[in-house]
């Protein structure tokens, strides 16, 4: 069967994210939400949209230089994994309770901080976790070691990292901040 056999089952939704990429769905009880990268390679912010018949206008929930995020569905929480693309650089965690409405800001969790030495950039992101059926969380995301600059010689030095931790041991690590 081919997707176009579907047509007949598709409903085509118009949706707020004009100029953006890197869009990432999840879940809720509400509905469907949206974490969407927008303004581009050099300046952009993610945002968050929510859809019950119609999109939400979408609200930034990360500034500049964290991103792009995925969220994940936990139980009672939502996690976004970022890319964090400016110092301190690394692989981060954020949590949300109310079910992606507002995020745990000043709670930011550091997965790896390996990814720059003080000020100097290397570029990194794209992190990504999935929720494992025995409570343990996969988070993987990339680094580049390359001193070039950005998109030039990419691939040259890319690694892929990731961490396995406990969904219980994030929570206290983000209840203590």
């Amino acid at each position: 069967m081919y997707f176009s056999d579907l047509k007949e089952t598709w409903e085509p939704v118009m949706s707020p994210f004009l100029g953006s990429d890197e869009i990432d769905y999840f879940e809720t009880s509400k509905g469907w939400g949206a974490a969407i990268r927008n303004g581009g390679v050099k300046q952009h912010g993610t945002y968050v949209s929510y859809f019950s018949g119609e999109w939400s206008k979408p609200k930034m929930i990360f500034e500049d230089g964290l991103g792009p995020t995925r969220i994940t569905k936990l139980p009672g929480a939502l996690l976004a994994t970022i890319g964090r693309r400016r110092y301190p650089y690394g692989a981060q965690a954020m949590l949300s309770y109310d079910e992606g409405e507002t995020w745990d800001r000043e709670t930011l969790i550091l997965l790896a901080g390996n990814c720059g030495e003080g000020t100097k950039q290397h570029d990194n992101g794209y992190a990504s976790s999935t929720y494992l059926p025995d409570g343990h969380i996969l988070s993987v995301w990339y680094k580049n070691y390359s001193d070039a600059p950005y998109f030039e010689n990419t691939g040259r030095i890319y690694t892929l990292e990731m961490a396995k931790y406990k969904w219980e041991d994030l929570k206290r690590v983000a209840s203590n901040a």
